[in-house]
C-alpha cells in the first residue's frame, strides 16, 4: 500500500523542506481575496474543488470501489449554520448536499454518488471523516488547505496525467519524502 497525496499545489513550487512557496488561496474562505494580482472567484474555486471530485472518483472508480465506510464523522454544524457560513461566500449548498448532511450521522456506508457529494462537503469543512473501502483496501483523509490523502495499492499513470490537466497534482510517500507523479 502506498500513501499519496493529492493536491492543487504543483510540486514544482514547493522549497527544499517541501513547503508550498507561492501565496495562493486554500479554502473557500479565500474567495473575493486577491491572489497573483487577481481575486479567486467562486466558479474558479467550485472548478477546483470538482476537479478533487472527479481525480478522486478516477481513482477510486479504476479500483473498483463500490462503496465506502465513513470512519471518524465529526459533524458539529447545523444546516443552517452551513447554508448561512457557505452563502457568505458564495456556496449554495445543492438539495443533495443538504439530504446527505441530514442523512450522514446515521450512515455507515456510502455509495460512489454520496461520495461525489460529500467530498466537496469534507474540502468546505462542513464535516469531517475518514472514507475506508475494505475491499479493495483503500483509506481516502482530508486535512487542512484542501490536501487529501489516499492510501491504496496503487494509482495508474494516465489518471495522474488527467488529475495534472484539471489542475490536481499526484505526489506519492517515498520514505520521508513526497515524489511528484506523472
Amino acid at each position: 500500500m502506498t500513501r499519496y497525496r493529492i493536491t492543487r499545489y504543483d510540486p514544482k513550487n514547493r522549497n527544499e523542506k517541501g513547503y508550498y512557496a507561492v501565496d495562493t488561496w486554500v479554502s473557500y474562505c479565500d474567495i473575493g481575496k486577491y491572489y497573483e494580482g487577481k481575486a479567486l472567484e467562486v466558479q474558479e474555486y467550485l472548478s477546483i474543488e470538482k476537479s478533487y471530485v472527479d481525480a478522486i472518483l478516477d481513482i477510486l472508480l479504476n479500483m473498483n470501489v463500490e462503496a465506502l465506510e465513513i470512519v471518524e464523522l465529526d459533524s458539529c454544524f447545523t444546516i443552517e449554520e452551513l447554508y448561512k457560513e457557505l452563502k457568505e461566500w458564495g456556496i449554495l449548498l445543492t438539495s443533495k448536499e443538504k439530504k446527505l448532511l441530514k442523512d450522514v450521522v446515521g450512515k455507515k456506508e456510502i455509495s460512489l454518488d454520496e461520495t461525489r457529494t460529500i467530498i466537496p462537503l469534507i474540502l468546505r469543512e462542513c464535516l469531517w471523516c475518514k472514507l475506508i473501502s475494505r475491499q479493495p483496501e483503500c483509506i481516502l483523509e482530508f486535512g487542512y488547505d484542501l490536501y487529501t490523502y489516499i492510501t491504496c495499492s496503487r494509482i495508474d499513470k494516465p489518471l495522474v496525467k488527467k488529475a495534472k490537466k484539471r489542475g490536481i497534482y499526484i505526489e506519492a510517500m517515498k520514505g520521508e519524502y513526497w515524489i511528484p507523479l506523472g
